[in-house]
């Protein structure tokens, strides 16, 4: 069982590579997805 406020930090950490990473216009959704 993992706690929904761990499942929210991974969440973030996951969005805030993608818009490093890719930049904000959504291409990292894209790609993970």
């Amino acid at each position: 069982m993992v706690p929904e406020i761990f499942n929210q930090a991974v969440s973030r950490d996951l969005k805030e590579d993608i818009i490093t990473i890719d930049g904000p216009s959504g291409a990292g959704k894209s790609t993970i997805a």
